[in-house]
């Protein structure tokens, strides 16, 4: 008999979920990402290398946590809505948004509606390769909307204060102009969906192969 490729990717999967958190801090924040009082926006994170580990791993969702969502379906729609990485070495946030010419899209959407329930929300991505070496800037942007919330309304996301700015961001009515707002030591806590890249290679092995070479036995009770 034959093993099944889809049970090796089961055996990978199983042991391997999302969740690498970055940032512990529990401050509310609405400015960014999702402030959908004006009708467009780009916000630019960097997280750093020592937060995210020195394994190399594949990136297939992020997750922001909403502490608070509009109600309104039509307040929760977002059009032309994308998520850009980028490997970044030492940059620093100074008063203009970073040129991204050289980063991947990983999502794009025309339109895109997010949920309203609380807690960690994740957004599948394209499968992102990661190696361990760099920063990473993420950026996301959106516009224009059809509908706009009001003043203190839109997503609050949990957030966490370090010691330097590590986000800039901008919004505005105008989508032809978009000017930088701010910048803040402020900055989203997140979570990965990752997977070691070893193991996606073993999604080329049947299943007793893939198992045998990259599953270590655990001890019986």
């Amino acid at each position: 008999i034959m093993p099944s490729l889809v049970g090796s990717e089961m055996c990978i999967r199983d042991r391997f979920k999302p969740g690498t958190q970055i940032g512990e801090g529990s401050s509310k924040i609405n400015e960014f990402p999702f402030y959908n009082y004006y009708k467009n926006s780009i916000s630019q994170f960097i997280y750093k290398s020592e937060e995210l580990g020195e394994e190399s791993k594949v990136i297939d969702s992020i997750a922001f946590n909403f502490l608070i969502s509009p109600f309104l379906e039509k307040e929760r729609e977002f059009s032309n809505f994308q998520i850009k990485i980028m490997p970044v070495n030492s940059i620093e946030i100074v008063d203009s948004f970073i040129e991204i010419a050289d980063s991947f899209i990983v999502l794009k959407e025309s339109k895109l509606v997010l949920e309203e329930k609380l807690g960690w929300n994740y957004f599948d991505i394209k499968s992102f390769n990661y190696y361990g070496e760099d920063d990473l800037l993420i950026e996301i942007s959106w516009g224009a909307n059809n509908y706009t919330t009001n003043y203190n309304g839109g997503y609050w996301v949990e957030s966490t204060k370090l010691s330097e700015n590590h986000t800039i961001y901008g919004y505005s009515d105008d989508e032809k102009q978009l000017p930088v707002i701010g910048k803040t030591n402020y900055r989203p806590n997140l979570k990965l969906g990752e997977t070691p890249i070893i193991y996606h290679i073993a999604n080329f092995f049947y299943q007793d192969i893939g198992c045998l070479l990259y599953t270590s036995p655990s001890p019986r009770d």
